[in-house]
């Protein structure tokens, strides 16, 4: 009897820490525009070419994050993204620190695994700001 009760309580302990990693993955496929901002330059582009959305949704997308901390005392960033539905409304905002970290709402997360292609962030901002 000991045995089985440690055992529906070992279950039950692992049923309810597998919500605990908070990790977080992003699908914003409904989008149908984006913005893009650089943190060094300043420069907002807005993006409305489905495969360049495409592009940069899927490596979002692609990516599991982890949560890492409380973002409140952070001042620098390198690249914001923010997703639209077709009434305009900002769906998904995030700010990218780095190929390997985000905050998003209030949090900041660290990549498992892959991360984000900035390169390719890079070459939008110039090919839409010229």
């Amino acid at each position: 009897m000991k045995k089985l009760l440690a055992t529906i309580l070992s279950l039950l302990l692992l049923l309810s820490c597998s919500g605990c990693s908070h990790t977080k993955t992003f699908d914003v496929s409904s989008a149908k525009t984006m913005t893009l901002q650089s943190g060094n330059s300043g420069i907002l582009i807005t993006i409305a070419d489905g495969s360049a959305m495409e592009s940069i949704s899927q490596n979002i997308g692609s990516v599991q994050w982890k949560r890492a901390g409380k973002s409140s005392d952070s001042t620098g960033w390198g690249y914001r993204l923010c997703w639209f539905d077709e009434y305009g409304s900002c769906i998904e905002d995030i700010v990218v620190s780095g190929s390997g970290q985000i905050q998003w709402n209030g949090y900041f997360y660290t990549a498992k695994g892959a991360a984000i292609n900035t390169s390719l962030l890079d070459e939008l901002l110039y090919q839409y700001s010229v």
